[in-house]
């Protein structure tokens, strides 16, 4: 494979043999959407450098049977997502059928159809997808490097099943810490004093949330999958069930005497009912 970058079209082009034919056939790859030009070389140079890997493998894109075990790309996509939930958890493996199914749809909207080979997905792919990524304005720094880290897991676990030759996304640097850090301030006392009194006027059930999160040290997931039957008063014990915990073990939580007048209202008489739910708490 080798790069041509004199004219006003930038391409790499290689040779293969047309299975129909028996003759060599020159296959080209246009480049100029890939910018600014130090990215487009160093990107050149990795797709150079991918093809002759592949070529060297006996990959012929006009020749379906060379594709690396000959495997579809959604069809790869559909087995690693079967792969994984059988060890993942529910609310892992719910985000990764999210971004799988953003992926699906970015090849379908660029050119890619069901049918289209896993030896199709190369860099310039995984480029052209991070760079749309990183063209949206409504999605964060953090949400870019979260996208090239499941991308990346998904294609080495390709590449372990010989479905890729190489991951795509494995030289696709990662967004700055500096432009992930979060900013975080604890309110003023002022400020705590005028949110508690709205919340205790017009929002209760709020309120009682937010207690179980500063109280009790428990985090959003743990309050929203909270039952009744978790909640034992006379002992002033939350239970935070394994299934529901961030490290999936088992723990206790004890209740302040500040938040009891908060609880007392609150129809614990279903033990299997979900704490927060119902209009209530809308």
């Amino acid at each position: 494979a080798k790069l041509h970058d004199t004219g006003k079209i930038w391409y790499i082009s290689y040779y293969v043999i047309n299975p129909t034919t028996g003759k060599l056939k020159r296959l080209r790859i246009k480049i100029n959407h890939i910018t600014p030009i130090r990215c487009r070389r160093k990107v050149a140079k990795e797709m150079i450098a991918d093809i002759n890997e592949r070529l060297v493998l006996g990959w012929n894109p006009l020749d379906e049977s060379t594709t690396f075990k000959g495997i579809k790309a959604f069809e790869a996509m559909d087995l690693f997502l079967k792969a994984k939930a059988k060890e993942s958890e529910d609310s892992t493996i719910r985000t990764y059928r999210s971004q799988v199914r953003i992926m699906k749809k970015w090849l379908l909207d660029n050119g890619f159809n069901q049918d289209s080979y896993a030896a199709a997905f190369n860099k310039e792919v995984a480029m052209s997808f991070m760079n749309d990524v990183d063209n949206d304005d409504d999605l964060c720094a953090q949400t870019y490097n979260n996208k090239v880290r499941f991308y990346s897991i998904m294609c080495n676990w390709m590449v372990e099943k010989g479905y890729l030759a190489s991951n795509p996304f494995a030289s696709i640097k990662r967004k700055s810490k500096k432009l992930t850090r979060k900013t975080r301030r604890t309110f003023s006392p002022s400020e705590l004093e005028t949110l508690w009194n709205v919340l205790e006027r017009s929002n209760k059930g709020y309120l009682l949330a937010c207690l179980f999160c500063y109280c009790c040290f428990m985090r959003p997931k743990e309050i929203v999958m909270l039952k009744c039957g978790d909640v034992d008063l006379k002992r002033q014990i939350v239970n935070v069930r394994g299934e529901v915990a961030k490290n999936d073990n088992d723990s206790q939580r004890t209740i302040p005497d500040a938040m009891l007048k908060y609880l007392s209202d609150v129809d614990l008489s279903h033990p299997d009912w979900y704490l927060f739910s119902g209009a209530k708490y809308e």
